[in-house]
């Protein structure tokens, strides 16, 4: 056999050649180490592709309302707004029948819920870019992202409240007046502009003979559970 270092011809089975004094590797070993070569290589490549594979974040407490809010309760809330907002802006709240005269009516009976409407469907719309930005915050795990929606959802809530308060004293003042249960005619002027108000306010204080105070209510206990949920996981929220 041949020394594969100097090429020197040497005696066969050694192991170091005796005039490079460098390690030889025989015939039969070397078919060998060449079959486990690309099976190292193989084993090598998984382990890493294991270390790679995304690992599922644990968490100390449930998350559930955690991810809902961050991936539907936002996108939901920035569809209304925005549907509301230019709703409030055009007058489309009060239309009955999709037709063009309710608004005309509404305002005309109610002038001072033009102004209103304007101011606060320009508020909606901005509210729907604040939660665009809450949801951001959220999403980073941000120190202030719970108290921000919270603060966000209290103000929303007490904007549709003064709403509600305007559009309660405008009815009074143009003849009608609320009764504490519902809302009751006082006059014998009856049409469709006065049936897309009645419906208006319904809507807003979400059921029939509802006073505004299950509003206020339901925004209170939103606001408290909340603080209660994000309370408990303040240690997640550090960035």
């Amino acid at each position: 056999m041949f020394c594969i270092h100097c090429g020197a011809e040497i005696a066969d089975g050694l192991t170091q050649c005796p005039f490079c004094k460098k390690m030889l590797i025989s015939q039969e070993t070397l078919p060998l180490q060449s079959q486990q070569q690309p099976q190292l290589q193989q084993q090598s490549q998984s382990q890493l592709a294991s270390q790679l594979k995304p690992v599922k974040k644990q968490y100390p407490y449930p998350m559930k309302w955690y991810f809902f809010l961050v991936r539907v309760q936002w996108i939901l809330a920035v569809l209304m707004a925005f549907s509301y907002g230019c709703s409030y802006l055009n007058g489309f709240i009060y239309t009955i029948d999709y037709s063009v005269d309710s608004p005309k009516m509404v305002y005309a009976l109610l002038p001072m819920m033009r102004t209103t409407d304007i101011i606060y469907g320009i508020f909606i719309i901005g509210y729907g870019v604040y939660t665009i930005y809450v949801w951001r915050q959220l999403k980073a795990f941000k120190k202030n992202a719970p108290l921000l929606h919270i603060a966000g959802f209290a103000v929303a809530g007490a904007a549709s409240f003064i709403w509600l308060l305007i559009f309660q004293n405008q009815m009074m003042s143009a003849g009608y007046k609320f009764s504490y249960n519902a809302f009751v005619i006082i006059s014998s002027f009856s049409s469709s502009a006065l049936a897309s108000i009645c419906n208006i306010f319904c809507i807003y204080t979400g059921m029939r003979n509802a006073n505004v105070v299950i509003c206020l209510i339901d925004m209170a206990i939103y606001c408290l559970l909340n603080r209660i949920y994000f309370r408990k996981r303040s240690s997640l929220f550090v960035n």
